[in-house]
């Protein structure tokens, strides 16, 4: 994910570069070269937002489409698990009832 960032977000420094030789070539003004280079910064952290984003909800798509159970449904499964096996496994008496009644401790 970290090597898809760095193909869709730009830097700052990045964009301030990109609208300074805009500025230079008179297509931006340099008054408007602080904003313009963050509105570009800006744009491109939305735009990875937005394909990091599709790519989510395809790999989700695609382990639905496999079967696989998801992080929520394993652990759900797990704490069913444990309940059942608290109750399959059988209670041991306790060392007061184990006694036969009648006779004395030493």
């Amino acid at each position: 994910m970290d090597a898809l960032a760095s193909v869709t977000e730009v830097p700052r420094q990045q964009a301030e570069r990109i609208v300074k030789d805009l500025a230079e070539r008179g297509e931006v003004r340099a008054r408007d070269l602080q904003r313009s280079a963050r509105e570009l910064a800006e744009r491109s952290a939305k735009n990875r937002r937005e394909l990091m984003g599709l790519i989510s909800k395809e790999i989700q798509r695609q382990m639905a489409g496999l079967g696989v159970a998801t992080k929520a449904e394993v652990e759900r499964l797990q704490k069913r698990v444990r309940e059942l096996e608290k109750l399959s496994t059988p209670k041991k008496p306790s060392k007061s009832s184990s006694k036969p009644k009648g006779t004395k401790s030493s």
